[in-house]
């Protein structure tokens, strides 16, 4: 597509490691680095093979709605519909590539119970070490601490309900936080948006309307 002009003045995705090489060979293109996939007019790209799935399901729900992308992602047995927006450097793969036992274990296991309490003293006993030794190693090795890197998960996980549709209401007690308002306030922090603006912007991306509610 870049030969022929067509990603010109316009903002595109690519797989990481060929970003560069792409914003060389089209430099009137903005290359998000970060973006599993991009929607720009009528112009769809995506970083890769897995994330063309997500792309596809972004153009499903486009046409035909978020119902059906869903039932979609179901039938495919995909754990969650990624936004476009989440970054390509995903902080379970990150902390993946720099963990040891018995870390990588207890990262699974973080994310797979993100609505229970995820303290040092939990997760220390999960991974039989004392809680001195078990922060020090864990921030050691995956260079966060264990309620940075908790938090990141939290508010990640909820960027893929927001994007989903989701209300605060329904996703604070499946990522841990006691009420959408904390919920909300962390959020921005992060992100630097509430979540409402987040779900709107998302929702217009792909075609849809305004977003009522919290």
């Amino acid at each position: 597509m870049a030969h022929f002009a067509l990603l010109s003045g316009k903002r595109v995705a690519t797989h990481w490691s060929a970003c560069s090489e792409l914003a060389e060979l089209c430099p009137d293109a903005h290359v998000d680095a970060n973006a599993l996939f991009v929607n720009d007019g009528r112009l769809w790209t995506s970083a890769g093979v897995t994330t063309g799935i997500d792309m596809s399901l972004a153009m499903v729900a486009s046409d035909l709605g978020e119902a059906v992308a869903n039932a979609i992602a179901k039938r495919l047995v995909l754990y969650a519909r990624r936004p476009g927006h989440q970054s390509q450097f995903s902080p379970v793969l990150s902390a993946q590539s720099h963990a040891a036992a018995p870390f990588i274990d207890l990262i699974d296991w973080i994310r797979e119970n993100l609505a229970g309490p995820l303290n040092v003293q939990r997760l220390a006993a999960r991974a039989s070490m004392s809680e001195r030794t078990f922060l020090r190693h864990f921030t050691r090795r995956i260079g966060l601490t264990p309620a940075r890197f908790v938090e990141t998960l939290r508010l990640d996980q909820t960027s893929v309900y927001l994007a989903a549709g989701m209300s605060l209401k329904e996703i604070a007690p499946k990522v841990g936080y006691l009420s959408g308002t904390r919920l909300s306030r962390a959020f921005d922090r992060r992100f630097g948006m509430t979540p409402l603006l987040f779900r709107e912007l998302h929702h217009r991306s792909n075609g849809g309307g305004s977003v009522n509610g919290s």
